[in-house]
């Protein structure tokens, strides 16, 4: 989900220098030049700046709970017969306190 806003985020900030700069160039106003320039400049700065974040909050927030990938192997464990019982032990002693 956090992916997603940020993803957002970034289209919203390099979609509006772009419509910016396409406002200056139709206007012929002298900031063209460096609106063309900041909008530039973003295309490359915010997808990186937006990967840094992502990878941060991912980073900070590591051990918050079970992922979505072990979730799935644990429902493919209980499909297979696994007793519930077990795996909720096993989770409990994991994510526990």
């Amino acid at each position: 989900m956090v992916k997603r806003i940020a993803a957002w985020i970034g289209i919203g900030v390099i979609g509006v220098m772009f419509l910016l700069s396409a406002l200056a160039a139709a206007t012929a106003r002298p900031e063209a030049n460096g609106l063309f320039m900041a909008s530039m400049v973003s295309l490359v700065f915010v997808p990186v700046l937006l990967w840094i974040f992502i990878k941060l909050y991912e980073w900070a927030h590591r051990n918050d709970g079970i992922t979505r990938k072990e979730m799935k192997e644990i429902e493919k464990r209980i499909a297979a017969g696994e007793n519930p019982e077990d795996i909720a032990k096993e989770i409990e002693e994991k994510y526990g306190k």
